[in-house]
C-alpha cells in the first residue's frame, strides 16, 4: 500500500482495539476533536450587536475553501457595507488570497493581503492582528505573510451587522467550511496565535476574547459563544456540522506508519465476527490496485473482513465482508479519496446487518448485509 496509516482500529462490539503508530505528523492541523461548520456557499451566521470591539484587535479562524468565490468572508463585522467594517476575508476578489481590512466610519484604515492564495480543499489557519501602535499583521498557519501600518485604530462603536461566512456587501457566501473562529479586542502575539491554533483549546472566558465559536468541538452547542459574552450565533440557511476535518492530520501528537507501497503488517490470528467497526486514518499517495487499510481473513476469499483504500484503481474506499467464500456485503464510496492528504475512513455493520461507510465522519454509502460475518478465528 503506497500510503501512511495512522491509528487504525478494529472493534468487536466495543471491546477489542488495536493501535498502530509510527512517525509524528501534522504540526499545524486542527485537533482530533475538531468540529466544523460546513457552509458550502449556501449558509452563514449572524451575531448579536457587537459593542466591545475597537482599537487593537485580532480575528482568527480555520477555513477550508472549496472555491475562491468573490470576496468571500470568514468574518465581517460592521454597520452595513463600508461603515466601520472589521473584515477577515478568505479571498480578495476571486484571487483566493486572504485579506485583513479594517474601517473607521466610511474610510479604510488598513488593508493587507496575503501574497498567495489559500489552497483549496485544505484546512488553513488565518489570523489578522492590529496592535495599539497601528502595526497590522496577517498570519497563515501561524506565520506572518503580510504587514502594514494603519492610519488609525478602528473606533469602539456598536456594530449591528456582524456576520460569519458572509459579507456586508453583495458578495459570495463562503464556499467552504469554518472552524474555531475567534474575535479578540486585543492584539494577539504570534506565539499566542500559534499556541492557540489547536481547535477547541479555548473552552471558556479568556482575557480579551470577545467571541469564540468552536462549533461544538468543546462539547458546547455549535452555535454557542464560549467567551462568556453571550454573542451566540444564529444560522442563516442550512449549516451542516461535522466532527472531523477532512484532509488534516488528526492532531499535533499524531503518529503514523509510512508503508509507501513496500511494507505491511501482520498480527496474530484472533476471533472476530458479528457486528463490528473498522476505522483508521489514511494518507494515500497513489490509487494502487485494491490497496487495503485492513484485510482480516483466512486467505483470499475466505472469511475476509476488508476495509480498502481503493476499489480497483478507482481510489474509492470500500467495505467488504465475507462469510466463508461468499461476500455478504460491499459498500463503496461514490468518490475517490484525495491523494496526499489525511482522511478518516470508517466502516460499520450493526447487529441488524445495516452497513455504513464513513469518510471524515460523514456517511457516504450504505447497504444491508445478507448475513453477519461468522465469529471464527481469522489470521493473515
Amino acid at each position: 500500500m503506497n500510503t501512511y496509516l495512522g491509528r487504525w482500529k478494529t472493534w468487536l462490539g466495543a471491546v477489542a482495539a488495536f493501535l498502530l503508530s509510527g512517525i509524528a505528523m501534522g504540526q499545524t492541523s486542527p485537533t482530533s476533536n475538531f468540529a466544523a461548520a460546513n457552509l458550502n456557499g449556501a449558509a452563514s451566521f449572524t451575531l448579536p450587536t457587537v459593542t466591545t470591539l475597537g482599537g487593537a484587535i485580532t480575528i482568527e479562524g480555520w477555513v477550508y475553501p472549496r472555491s475562491h468565490a468573490l470576496w468571500q468572508r470568514i468574518v465581517d463585522i460592521g454597520n452595513g457595507s463600508g461603515v466601520d467594517n472589521l473584515i477577515l476575508g478568505a479571498s480578495q476578489s476571486t484571487s483566493g488570497k486572504p485579506i485583513f481590512e479594517l474601517w473607521s466610519g466610511s474610510g479604510i484604515v488598513i488593508s493587507i493581503v496575503s501574497p498567495n492564495a489559500l489552497p483549496l480543499n485544505t484546512w488553513t489557519h488565518v489570523a489578522g492582528v492590529l496592535d495599539d501602535n497601528l502595526a497590522a499583521t496577517l498570519y497563515i498557519n501561524g506565520q506572518a505573510v503580510a504587514t502594514g501600518t494603519a492610519t488609525a485604530l478602528p473606533p469602539t462603536v456598536n456594530r449591528t451587522s456582524a456576520l460569519i461566512g458572509k459579507s456586508n456587501w453583495p458578495d459570495a457566501l463562503l464556499d467552504g467550511s469554518l472552524g474555531d473562529v475567534r474575535i479578540w479586542n486585543t492584539a494577539r502575539t504570534q506565539a499566542q496565535i500559534q499556541a492557540g491554533m489547536a481547535a477547541g483549546s479555548i473552552t471558556g472566558p479568556t482575557t480579551g476574547l470577545v467571541a469564540g465559536y468552536p462549533f461544538g468541538s468543546t462539547g458546547a452547542s455549535p452555535l454557542s459563544d464560549v467567551s462568556g459574552n453571550n454573542l451566540h450565533l444564529t444560522a442563516v440557511g442550512a449549516v451542516n456540522y461535522s466532527g472531523i476535518p477532512p484532509g488534516t492530520a488528526p492532531n499535533n501528537n499524531f503518529v503514523s506508519a509510512n508503508l509507501n507501497g513496500a511494507a505491511s503488517y501482520a498480527i496474530p490470528a484472533f476471533t472476530l465476527g458479528g457486528a463490528m467497526t473498522i476505522e483508521g486514518w489514511v494518507y494515500a499517495k497513489t490509487h494502487a490496485l485494491h490497496q487495503r487499510i485492513v484485510d482480516i481473513g483466512n486467505g483470499p476469499g475466505s472469511e475476509n473482513l476488508i476495509l480498502a483504500a481503493s476499489d480497483g484503481f478507482s481510489g474509492k474506499p470500500a467495505f467488504t465482508l465475507f462469510s466463508g467464500p461468499n461476500p455478504v456485503v460491499t459498500v463503496m464510496a461514490p468518490n475517490a479519496i484525495p491523494l496526499n492528504t489525511w482522511n478518516h475512513v470508517a466502516a460499520v455493520v450493526d447487529s441488524s446487518r445495516a452497513t455504513t461507510l464513513y469518510i471524515n465522519g460523514q456517511a457516504v454509502a450504505t447497504g444491508t448485509a445478507t448475513a453477519l460475518p461468522p465469529t471464527v478465528s481469522r489470521g493473515f
